[in-house]
């Protein structure tokens, strides 16, 4: 009613409330920050609505820590194996695997193996009789073949093998037959003609030794064998080769012998042959060989022909067909639909001819049809037919 009245407030400030929070991340991955994707190293800030109605500040801290990627060469020797990623690897190359680093991030490694060859030579060596030499840790006196191991400028075990010869001072000339195309290395140089080479040995006082060789080569081999041969399927095929050689056939279930100049062989696909030849020589050369199987059948046969008894064209037949074992049927028909002549065969040789005739009587000059039922090697038939024409 117009009176004073008092109000009485008590204010309380509250604090804007302050989070700090760091948090780390692999690099590649990213984090959603206040409608924010972050993914680089940082300090970020947010400010967001309290509880009790002020703004909060929340701060990140942002580490993104980093892949690692290691690169690594490792050497081998022949024979051994190396573990990446759980497989043991024998092999040249570059590999890759995945590793946990210490800020548990993925990382990668990446792995080069090479490898290096263990030498071994062979060395042969001559002394006099009554001389010695060193090897096997040891002084030999007597023929004989020596190994000794030493480590090679790649760290891998390495070999040397002796072949020891006790050599009397003297002369000694020797024959060697080379093969067409082959070389020979003697008193180093490299020998590629005929001819007579001789080598002098100084192995101590009074111990001198000429090895001389007669160096000839080899006549070419004659094998006169084809490139591809045409066989008929299921027929058998066989070789007949110059006998004054070697052969070794690649294995081969199909060949009735491996080591033979005259194999024998039935196939109803094409198949590739391998042979080695070698001569008395001990020269060799290997030549392969297609077996072509036909499989398109032909008949030859003609559409016209006069039984007049004049020696030209008296008779109806095939003349030769190819691809088939057999012609299984040959028939003649009239234009009724009767059968004329009928015959069948193994070769064009035994089918009978058709003169014309029905029941010992002339027929009709005319056209006739006929029907050819080859039998194929695989047991089905093709029925090839056609028409005739008899004229008188």
């Amino acid at each position: 009613g117009g009176c004073d009245s008092t109000v009485i407030v008590d204010l309380e400030v509250v604090a804007m409330i302050i989070n700090a929070k760091d948090t780390t991340i692999c690099a590649g991955d990213t984090i959603y920050l206040a409608d924010q994707v972050l993914s680089e190293t940082g300090f970020y800030s947010h400010i967001i609505n309290s509880s009790g109605g002020c703004d909060s500040l929340v701060e990140w801290t942002l580490n993104v820590q980093t892949n690692y990627f290691v690169e690594e060469v490792v050497q081998l020797c022949q024979g051994e194996s190396y573990m990446i990623d759980g497989v043991l690897e024998t092999e040249a190359g570059i590999y890759a695997e995945s590793f946990e680093s210490e800020n548990y991030c993925d990382s990668t490694r990446q792995v080069e193996l090479q490898f290096s060859s263990a030498y071994s030579l062979e060395v042969n060596l001559a002394i006099c009789p009554g001389d010695s030499i060193f090897l096997e840790n040891s002084w030999q006196f007597q023929e004989g073949v020596y190994f000794d191991s030493f480590g090679s400028s790649s760290a891998c075990d390495s070999s040397i093998m002796t072949t020891l010869e006790i050599v009397d001072a003297g002369y000694n000339e020797v024959v060697k037959v080379l093969c067409p195309g082959e070389t020979f290395e003697f008193a180093e140089q490299l020998i590629t003609e005929e001819g007579f080479y001789c080598d002098t040995m100084y192995l101590g006082p009074n111990c001198e030794h000429t090895v001389c060789y007669q160096v000839e080569y080899a006549e070419e081999m004659d094998v006169d064998l084809p490139q591809s041969v045409t066989v008929l399927p299921g027929q058998e095929y066989e070789f007949d080769l110059n006998q004054e050689y070697f052969y070794y056939w690649e294995e081969n279930d199909l060949l009735s012998c491996l080591d033979c100049s005259n194999p024998s062989i039935i196939t109803f696909v094409d198949e590739w042959l391998s042979v080695s030849v070698r001569d008395s020589n001990d020269c060799s050369t290997t030549i392969e060989i297609l077996l072509d199987v036909i499989t398109d059948v032909e008949v030859k046969i003609p559409n016209a022909f006069s039984p007049n008894g004049d020696g030209i064209n008296d008779y109806f037949k095939p003349l030769a067909f190819s691809g088939a074992k057999k012609v299984a049927r040959f028939a003649v028909f009239n234009r009724w639909g009767q059968i004329v002549h009928e015959s069948s065969g193994d070769s064009v040789d035994d089918i009978i001819p058709w003169y014309g005739q029905f029941d010992g009587n002339d027929c009709e000059m005319g056209v006739y049809v006929y029907s050819i039922e080859l039998a194929q090697w695989d047991g089905t038939l093709e029925v090839i037919g056609g028409n005739v024409s008899l004229i008188r």
